[in-house]
């Protein structure tokens, strides 16, 4: 969970190009938060990536 946003990510063991990614963020959390909860996500996996 990150910033109250839970993250779920499902990778099939029978097809591996398919991965399956669910959001969930309750209405306390605004769209706001949300949007920066992806983005501190997707910098750490770019980060990674290096």
């Amino acid at each position: 969970m990150i910033n109250g946003i839970e993250f779920t990510i499902f990778k099939a063991l029978s097809h591996p190009d398919l991965t399956i990614v669910t959001i969930y963020r309750s209405p306390q959390i605004s769209v706001r938060h949300l949007c920066v909860a992806l983005t501190e996500i997707l910098l750490e996996i770019s980060g990674n990536e290096r």
